[in-house]
């Protein structure tokens, strides 16, 4: 309530709702002159935040999908927990490749109990949701990791975008394979579920990034063998050359799956060819690829692969 000088009192949160608004003092008019003079800024219907709350979230990608989480959390008046693409990003995972850099454009909770109420710009999922899966993150409620990696599992559109984030969850061990596994059989719903046990069953902890992730998704769809990731190459004094991102080792190549050479400058284009030839040099073949080349040519890749392996059949390997 106002003081005896009519002024109101400190809100109580930021963002706020008309009610927190109301309680602390504003009157309708009161609200609407803060709003027209841009001291407050209207999130979604009967949502606010303060100016300054505003600016600080433009700073940064994470921050400003977080006032969104926030404001939509008010939004649904119930308790919820972000999840999914907005937990992905809250938590520092891989995002979809086709957003380019751009926060999930929408958000997305998950609430224990009620009705799936529709917002627009939301996506409410209803389920069990227990306490050591919900993180606390700066004032967001999130899934923890490891259901975030299975949600996604059973929700992405594509599966190579949840492979990347459980890939990325284990490589930072907030999770193991054995716990994915175990998390998964919890839930009963068939929707989404041959896509999660699949990537389960594919994870691997030792990818370093989501094009490596999305590399393996490639070679399965494209009938390529399965090699073996994040390799050390040798030479026949045990001296390390190189450690490779993937490698067919009865083909005798390699396969690179970060476009490093294309975007090196300087002396370190001087350093990956040495690298390259290096590894030439010891019998075998090498093929680079990066996500355009995934993305609108993966058969072409997959060709490039193969006849790499033609090669690599008949060179001698000095190892």
């Amino acid at each position: 309530m106002p003081d005896a000088a009519g002024v109101p009192d400190p809100l109580p949160r930021d963002p706020f709702t008309t009610a927190d608004a109301r309680t602390a003092g504003y009157r309708p008019h009161r609200i609407r002159d803060q709003l027209d003079a841009g001291a407050w800024i209207a999130l979604r219907r009967g949502v606010y935040c303060t100016a300054g709350r505003q600016a600080h979230a433009c700073t940064a990608l994470h921050l400003a999908h977080e006032l969104d989480v926030l404001a939509a959390q008010l939004a649904v008046v119930r308790p919820t927990v972000a999840s999914g693409w907005s937990a992905a990003l809250l938590h520092g995972l891989p995002m979809p490749i086709t957003w380019s850099g751009q926060p999930p454009p929408f958000v997305t909770l998950t609430t224990r109990s009620g009705w799936n109420k529709v917002i627009p710009g939301v996506r409410l999922h209803l389920g069990p949701l227990d306490d050591d899966q919900v993180d606390l993150m700066s004032s967001v409620l999130v899934t923890s990791p490891l259901r975030t990696a299975v949600d996604l599992a059973r929700w992405a559109d594509q599966s190579a975008d949840a492979l990347a984030v459980a890939d990325a969850v284990l490589h930072r061990a907030d999770a193991t394979t054995e716990q994915l596994a175990a998390l998964l059989a919890r839930f009963r719903s068939r929707s989404g579920m041959e896509q999660a046990r699949w990537i389960v069953g594919a994870v691997d902890p030792r990818a370093e990034s989501p094009l490596e992730s999305h590399s393996r998704i490639m070679f399965a769809r494209q009938g390529l063998p399965t090699p073996e990731t994040q390799v050390e190459i040798r030479d026949g004094r045990d001296r390390l050359v190189a450690r490779v991102d993937f490698l067919w080792r009865e083909m005798s190549t390699i396969g690179e799956a970060d476009g490093r050479l294309k975007y090196a400058i300087g002396d370190a284009v001087y350093r990956e060819k040495q690298r390259e030839d290096r590894l030439r040099e010891l019998g075998f073949e090498v093929v680079r690829w990066d996500f355009s080349d995934l993305r609108f040519s993966p058969r072409a890749t997959a060709n490039r692969i193969r006849t790499a392996f033609d090669r690599g059949h008949d060179r001698p390997r000095d190892r």
